[in-house]
């Protein structure tokens, strides 16, 4: 008798935990939404309508290579720039186009960190810097490709950075943990995505897995969904998989969207949804994972959902009218997914059978490594970096 009131109390407890989540994730299931970015447009901001054209010439910049990424400001006119040389540039995008470009970080700060940073071994290669987020009015965090790491960096103060947590090592690696115990494997640009709650998303490319961070006092990693080995699978996120992860955004409902190149050749080339849950009683976390757009095809298709293919995409943004913009790396391409209506299709040309004859927007980056990376500013205005043009490109609303 006593046993089984005991089981009746946490049969009790689970469904009480259960009926007090907070949201229901495109796939039906119950979750905990992650809440927007506040000091930075990475997720259900702008509404872009109706994508026409693209401004040309585009603005040039010997900054912009093909690992740099942007993010842009809320509240402001401006894009955060991760430069070839391992700079951090702020670009006023507010008046006539090109844009004003100031730097933050000068090349070879982050590369004199790195060589007096008291390892062994020591960091000999260039930095490489890719990823870059806003987490608050003060500071960005940024991806360092070399060593292996999240940077701190100042807004406020010139060539002032920290390094926030992982291991620094040129050799990549996968623990979860706090500071220096936490290890990353960038093997390619990658994106990262500080959520309203403080919270740090990184798509961990290497490892094929979302990670979160909690980069507020004791800096910890836990391990969100995936492997540490390329894999393609749908479903509760303790199986969930990824082929080679590269970008992340937040949609309007709280769902985290990941998207997948494919570098590996296992799975990938595609758009996913993942409904996060609470940290789970066993380790992990409840939640489930859905494919949006993509059927493992490398190919730039329109059409249903996961009937639709995708090329290496990269870098998605939600808007706040539940639209995801992407670009499909490998065709270059600017992709489109309407949550809504649930349809892929190529916004800059009449359909993308079209744009794939015409040889895409962009420049194609046929190995799918990135190269690309959307923002969308107050003003609605959707920016694409080209990072192997050297170019940022303005599409008109």
């Amino acid at each position: 008798m006593k046993r089984f009131s005991v089981v009746r109390w946490v049969l009790l407890f689970v469904l009480l935990g259960h009926a007090c989540k907070e949201g229901t994730s495109l796939a039906g299931a119950q979750f905990d939404p992650i809440p927007v970015p506040v000091s930075a447009n990475q997720g259900c901001a702008g509404i872009p309508g109706v994508i026409s054209q693209l401004q040309v010439p585009g603005f040039f910049s010997t900054a912009i290579g093909p690992m740099s990424q942007i993010v842009a400001a809320a509240g402001s006119e401006t894009l955060y720039l991760t430069g070839a040389d391992a700079s951090i540039c702020l670009l006023d995008v507010g008046g006539v186009f090109p844009p004003d470009e100031t730097v933050l970080v000068a090349g070879g700060v982050i590369d004199a960190m790195l060589a007096a940073a008291m390892i062994s071994p020591p960091i000999t290669s260039p930095a490489v810097l890719s990823g870059i987020a806003i987490l608050d009015d003060q500071n960005l965090l940024v991806v360092e490709q070399t060593s292996n790491s999240l940077l701190a960096v100042s807004r406020v103060t010139n060539d002032t950075v920290s390094f926030l947590v992982g291991l620094l090592s040129e050799v990549g690696g996968n623990s979860d943990g706090a500071g220096a115990l936490v290890r990353f494997n960038f093997t390619g640009a990658t994106q990262i995505l500080a959520a309203g709650n403080g919270m740090v998303y990184v798509a961990d490319t290497g490892n094929h897995s979302i990670r979160i961070i909690s980069p507020i006092g004791i800096t910890e990693s836990d391990t969100i969904a995936g492997f540490g080995a390329p894999l393609f699978n749908d479903g509760p996120l303790f199986q969930t998989g990824f082929d080679s992860p590269t970008g992340l955004t937040v949609t309007c409902g709280g769902e985290l969207i990941v998207s997948e190149t494919g570098a590996r050749a296992v799975g990938g080339h595609r758009i996913r949804s993942l409904s996060v849950g609470s940290e789970a009683f066993f380790g992990g976390f409840d939640g489930s994972s859905v494919t949006l757009v993509g059927n493992g095809v490398n190919a730039t298709t329109d059409g249903p959902g996961a009937g639709a293919s995708a090329a290496a995409p990269v870098s998605p943004v939600a808007t706040a009218d539940d639209v995801i913009l992407w670009v499909d790396s490998a065709t270059g391409i600017l992709r489109r997914y309407d949550l809504m209506t649930g349809v892929a299709d190529c916004p800059l040309f009449v359909d993308c059978a079209t744009a794939t004859a015409m040889g895409g927007n962009f420049t194609p980056n046929p190995d799918g490594n990135g190269g690309f990376s959307l923002a969308i500013t107050d003003s609605n205005a959707v920016y694409v970096l080209d990072g192997n043009a050297g170019m940022l490109f303005r599409v008109i609303p």
